[in-house]
């Protein structure tokens, strides 16, 4: 079962960034908390995650109701009264860090328009060049007042840093790493919670179909959430349940490409063909692919669309055919080709 998403989308999900659907109050509030988040991640960069998505960081509706969005709001206020105040007299070493950590943040701190995502870590890169500098002042004054508390602090950064590192690096080390680390560490994110659902659909299905429920109930409109439903109503045997949740998906992204996959193979399975080649009709329209066209030509073959599917075979592998399930449909020999694209319940 496919379980991967659509790119480039004009208007950013609402999963994604929620601060580009928030009131503008919420979006500023929401911010000021967001970057207390950043800095304490770009100097003490503990459970770092690649993935913030709703619902975990929840908007703050009120100032007055979250601590960290007071904490940001009087942050930003020392930070520009630092850069007004000492640029008065001359620009310093600490005003240039201050700005370059200030500047870039502003573009992707959501406080001025909606970016893509309401967190990310690594936008923060650019920013992480006046933080650093920031730090590497504070280490020099640590030096004039005593050199070995200097090199001790030194060290011990190294050795943090180094290990912190190290540590994080493992995660990016396979697909399976990354998103146990980001259930583990982002564990309110739907996000999260659907792409390890679908990780672990073959080995846990009750605990996929636990996640997909609590997304589904916190966010009933996640295309992708709605494909892990389906899966697990497959595995299940109940194609009609896993039918409506695809037909869901595809209402909200027309041209989703697996979901397009997922609901031509289950309507193949339940013989709805000509169903099946109109949508497959779009997924190769779309995305081509060797597999999608071998059940395109397939598809066109059990309707009886003999001509069309020699056709689209000649127009993707040429007219010298090496294709083994494509020469198979040349010659009628359906079967094998068939259970390749049946979902049969596990």
């Amino acid at each position: 079962m496919s379980g991967g998403g659509e790119a480039g989308k004009a208007q950013v999900e609402f999963i994604f960034n929620p601060l580009a659907y928030a009131s503008l109050f919420e979006r500023f509030w929401t911010a000021l908390k967001i970057l207390i988040l950043y800095l304490a991640k770009v100097f003490v960069p503990y459970r770092l995650s690649a993935d913030y998505s709703y619902d975990q960081i929840p908007i703050v509706t009120n100032l007055f109701s979250s601590p960290s969005a007071l904490v940001g709001l009087v942050v930003l206020g020392l930070m520009l009264r630092a850069i007004y105040r000492v640029s008065q007299r001359k620009v310093s070493v600490f005003v240039w860090a201050l700005i370059l950590f200030l500047m870039p943040y502003l573009v992707i701190s959501n406080l001025i328009f909606p970016t893509g995502t309401i967190m990310g870590e690594r936008l923060m890169y650019f920013s992480s060049l006046g933080a650093v500098m920031i730090l590497a002042l504070v280490i020099e004054r640590l030096f004039k007042f005593s050199k070995r508390a200097g090199v001790i602090f030194l060290l011990i950064l190294l050795v943090v840093y180094g290990l912190l590192t190290i540590s994080q690096n493992r995660v990016w080390m396979s697909r399976e790493a990354l998103l146990t680390d980001i259930f583990k560490k982002s564990p309110d994110s739907v996000v999260a919670k659907t792409e390890y659902g679908i990780l672990v659909l073959n080995e846990d299905k009750e605990l996929a179909k636990k996640l997909s429920l609590e997304v589904y109930e916190k966010y009933p409109g996640y295309v992708q959430n709605l494909n892990l439903r389906a899966a697990v109503e497959i595995q299940e045997g109940n194609l009609k349940e896993a039918e409506k949740f695809l037909e869901r998906a595809l209402e909200l992204r027309s041209k989703h490409q697996n979901t397009l996959q997922n609901l031509s193979r289950v309507y193949f399975t339940l013989g709805k063909y000509p169903e099946t080649e109109e949508r497959l009709k779009v997924l190769v329209s779309e995305y081509g692919g060797t597999g999608n066209v071998i059940f395109y030509a397939l598809v066109q073959a059990k309707n009886n669309h003999f001509e069309q599917s020699r056709q689209t075979i000649y127009d993707f592998f040429g007219p010298d055919v090496k294709d083994e399930s494509a020469l198979k449909i040349l010659r009628k020999e359906y079967k094998e080709v068939e259970e390749f694209f049946i979902f049969h319940k596990q």
